[in-house]
């Protein structure tokens, strides 16, 4: 929903939301109806970095933040939690770099040995009748 509020902001003619998400839909490309929660993403990611906030702002985030209910994070989220807020650039350029190094590795180990042809039927040892 934030790139499609952006997109309307910026249109220059009639601007037709709907229609933009089912031909998006029909291509395949995913389109949600909850918003991602952008500012308050990008405030953990400060958070996470150490950015401090002014105390005062810290005590009305736990109290607005205090009545809402979350269940626990599962143990393997807590690295993922990193790249809350990280912008998209941000992701594409760590995809980039694992998929290098997954490439090197797989360079590396040299070329995949094919299974032989058996030239030579199977012998067994079961008699046939």
């Amino acid at each position: 929903p934030e790139v499609l509020d952006e997109a309307q902001a910026r249109a220059r003619r009639p601007f037709d939301r709907e229609s933009l998400v089912r031909r998006a839909r029909a291509q395949g490309i995913p389109c949600t109806e909850t918003y991602r929660s952008r500012d308050a993403r990008q405030l953990l990611a400060s958070l996470r970095r150490g950015q401090p906030l002014p105390p005062g702002v810290v005590a009305l985030l736990k109290q607005a933040l205090e009545p809402l209910e979350a269940p626990p994070l599962p143990s393997h989220l807590d690295d993922a939690a990193e790249w809350v807020g990280a912008s998209e650039a941000a992701r594409g350029k760590a995809l980039r770099g694992l998929l290098r190094a997954a490439s090197r590795v797989m360079r590396s180990r040299g070329p995949l040995r094919e299974r032989p042809q058996r030239p030579f039927p199977r012998f067994s040892s079961a008699e046939r009748h």
